[in-house]
């Protein structure tokens, strides 16, 4: 990101009240990987995941309220159903059945708080990415993030230790997760948000996917029917 600010862009003069929206977006984010990770620890991914990546309904529904964003019909039943299909893609029928209650309850609100926490910085991308371009606001947003990581690192008195064979698989990641923030931005600035938020959502379905094939198990009817119903929902949404 820095090394794409060097080349191509420069800071424009920004606002105190724009700086203290993008501080407020950053944190809402981290809070949000906060608490998605903490609910897999202490809960199970079959309830976390779903309910976490529900996140993109809450940015919908703000987008919707606040922006004055409309949606056509194909619009309409094409993110209905991919919404349906990303949930029913996102746990397994066979982690539920064996499901511990009370372990489910405690990863249920770390669930939510990620969903309200992404929901809301989501919206809070919208409104910078409006008001300041594609780039500038995301490459602001990690600045921010990195800082609170490293604080928040720093209070808990994180020791790294083998972070070797981690490092080619954490420097892919950021690189790809970068791409993904940087299209979703694009697509707000080409007039497509309520599309790309949808597209967003439905993320966890291809990381299901393949996991599922790493390690090497059958896709259940849940997933196979939420694959089959984001596809048509993709068929709407290019119509």
């Amino acid at each position: 990101m820095l090394v794409i600010l060097l080349i191509f862009f420069k800071l424009p003069v920004i606002m105190p009240a724009t700086w203290a929206l993008l501080a407020v977006t950053s944190l809402l984010l981290l809070l949000g990987y906060i608490c998605f990770y903490k609910g897999f620890s202490v809960g199970k991914v079959s309830i976390v995941s779903p309910i976490a990546n529900s996140a993109v309904v809450v940015t919908l529904v703000l987008a919707l309220l606040f922006l004055s964003y409309t949606l056509t019909n194909f619009e309409t039943v094409g993110i209905i159903l991919i919404i349906i299909g990303t949930v029913l893609a996102s746990f397994e029928l066979k982690e539920l059945k064996k499901l511990n209650f009370k372990i489910a309850v405690k990863g249920v609100w770390y669930a939510f708080g990620a969903m309200i926490f992404w929901g809301i910085g989501s919206f809070l991308i919208i409104i910078l990415v409006n008001n300041l371009g594609w780039f500038i606001p995301i490459f602001l947003v990690y600045v921010f993030y990195f800082t609170y990581c490293v604080i928040y690192a720093i209070s808990l008195r994180v020791k790294f230790t083998n972070l070797k064979p981690a490092l080619p698989i954490t420097a892919l990641t950021g690189v790809l997760a970068t791409i993904g923030f940087l299209a979703y931005s694009i697509g707000i600035t080409l007039n497509y948000t309520l599309i790309v938020l949808v597209l967003l959502g439905a993320a966890p379905t291809l990381t299901v996917v393949l996991a599922l094939t790493r390690l090497k198990e059958k896709l259940e009817i849940n997933h196979k029917v939420g694959i089959l119903l984001i596809l048509v929902s993709l068929i709407l949404l290019s119509l």
